[in-house]
């Protein structure tokens, strides 16, 4: 489902009324971006160095295979990341998501992940997979051809022998 920017900008406004009803400010944010061009991650902060004001991108690639709720999620995560000395995943930062994920409902955390419906529909449009050749779930994919070296293995099912990653062309 893709959501566009003055959705996001309304989410944003939202989850900084929520923080402020359990005394969380945010800092200032200069702009909320749409990036249609990195793919490796759902958002991102990023602080002025002249100014001091934050920048919030969120990534409409991967996004697009993400439920609203899921969006507004990222867009809480990278609002926590305004907050001082939380611009990296720091103790602070993880206690502040975890006030936030007690007192509001979120599901916060350091990496998210998409869910098994948005792997699946990421996958039919992206070309190339890795495919664990143990359990055989598809474990990223790409929409240019990777380099796969015998180095890759699939954290969950273990390495050398059993968890070993194959490249797939789905077109």
């Amino acid at each position: 489902m893709e959501i566009n920017k003055k959705e996001m900008v309304q989410m944003m406004e939202f989850c900084k009324a929520q923080l402020k009803t359990i005394g969380i400010e945010t800092g200032e944010i200069a702009d909320l971006e749409i990036n249609t061009r990195k793919k490796s991650c759902f958002g991102q902060c990023s602080k002025s160095r002249v100014t001091g004001k934050y920048t919030i991108r969120i990534m409409t690639h991967l996004n697009s295979f993400r439920t609203p709720q899921e969006v507004q999620n990222t867009i809480m995560h990278e609002l926590l990341h305004t907050l001082p000395n939380c611009l990296n995943h720091s103790p602070l930062w993880k206690a502040q998501a975890s006030k936030v994920n007690k007192l509001l409902g979120y599901n916060i955390t350091t990496k998210s992940a998409l869910t098994s419906e948005a792997v699946e529909e990421r996958r039919k449009v992206s070309p190339w997979a890795l495919k664990c050749e143990c359990c055989g779930n598809i474990v990223a994919t790409y929409e240019r051809k990777p380099k796969v070296t015998n180095t890759h293995y699939h954290k969950t099912c273990g390495t050398k022998s059993t968890g070993k990653l194959m490249l797939i062309c789905n077109r």
